[in-house]
């Protein structure tokens, strides 16, 4: 049941065998036929990375088990145990579940572009922080200089209050992003984005930084744009986070614009991971979705894509060594974890878990 694999990065070693013994296998393949809900040991966030206290959102498409193929959704059920729900109770707004869509064959909302959109309803750990990390595996559709948003919570764009933040793609498809107000608003040129392709878009804030390094845009783990921040902080928004649009019915031109397209999972912490955490959540999206990513740490997409997840260190200030993930397993303070070192592990898209580790 064990594999083993190397992969070539310039910080990363290959790791060694993080002094898990073989009586505690064992353990672990024993519990493999007992558990087959995984869901009750969802105590771990996206890759096991992040518990309830920081991890405000965690929608999953995948993870709505009562919806046909088409349905309309009125709940995208939160997977992070904050009971923040993606909801929207007018027909003609929701979006449709796809049971098998363009990202990957997995499971997706689609969002027509036109009036869809999901409401969650204003929670303090989705703003108030001085950090912030945020990740959404997407496929646009309607791109067309227009802006239409990922993520949106604000009251409008000519209000300055109670103005978090908004992600969203713009003017040649590149990808903006406001944080508190729009006075910082910068994008990703040269980088734009295309209709029909997936894409795993994502930022961080960090009002602990130098102002020129707090914000910064990610497209599939490569770091694409950094811009100055004169703000330190997100401020306490009542606003509802709009998935779909820059804010809940969002006018541009007078005309109610959204953003169009396949939306697979949104990931939001209220804190800005490290390095070594962010790696660990976008090999888990990047497993999930056969994303291309910039620090690809596990070769298994193909067998064993689901439930993705895993502990590792760059260095003594970026590390992560406590992961559980949405599956059975949970591996924690590894006694010979060095610099450079991950253990990742994924299932064969089932609820339980198979292990796999670098020599």
């Amino acid at each position: 049941m064990f594999s083993s694999l190397t992969q070539p990065f310039s910080q990363i070693q290959r790791i060694h065998c993080v002094n898990i013994s073989f009586h505690f296998i064992m353990r672990i393949s024993f519990f493999l036929f007992v558990f087959i809900n995984s869901s009750i040991f969802a105590q771990f966030g996206p890759g096991g990375v992040g518990n309830v206290s920081n991890n405000g959102l965690w929608l999953r498409a995948d993870a709505l088990t009562t919806y046909a193929n088409n349905a309309l959704v009125n709940e995208w059920t939160d997977f992070s145990g904050n009971a923040n729900h993606g909801a929207n109770a007018i027909i003609a707004e929701q979006p449709n579940f796809i049971q098998s869509s363009p990202i990957n064959g997995r499971a997706a909302l689609y969002f027509d572009g036109a009036l869809d959109q999901l409401l969650v309803a204003d929670d303090p750990i989705l703003d108030n922080s001085a950090g912030f990390s945020f990740y959404s595996v997407v496929r646009p559709d309607n791109l067309n200089n227009a802006p239409r948003g990922i993520i949106g919570k604000r009251i409008t764009q000519n209000t300055a209050v109670e103005y978090a933040y908004t992600f969203f793609l713009w003017s040649n498809g590149e990808l903006y992003l406001d944080i508190h107000t729009q006075n910082n608003r910068f994008n990703s040129n040269p980088v734009s984005y295309v209709n029909n392709t997936n894409y795993m878009a994502g930022f961080t804030f960090d009002g602990s930084l130098a102002f020129n390094q707090r914000s910064k845009i990610y497209e599939a783990g490569n770091l694409i744009a950094v811009s100055d921040e004169t703000s330190t902080s997100l401020p306490n928004s009542s606003q509802d986070l709009c998935i779909g649009g820059l804010n809940r019915d969002y006018l541009s031109g007078g005309n109610q614009t959204r953003l169009g397209g396949h939306f697979a999972e949104l990931v939001q912490y209220n804190f800005t991971l490290n390095e070594a955490q962010r790696i660990i959540v976008e090999n888990y999206l990047g497993a999930k979705y056969n994303i291309t990513i910039a620090n690809d740490l596990f070769n298994f997409e193909a067998t064993h894509a689901g439930e993705v997840a895993g502990i590792g260190r760059i260095d003594v200030n970026n590390f992560h060594n406590d992961a559980q993930g949405s599956a059975l397993v949970r591996i924690n303070t590894p006694s010979n974890l060095n610099n450079g070192e991950f253990l990742i592990w994924g299932t064969m898209n089932y609820p339980f878990l198979k292990i796999m580790w670098w020599t």
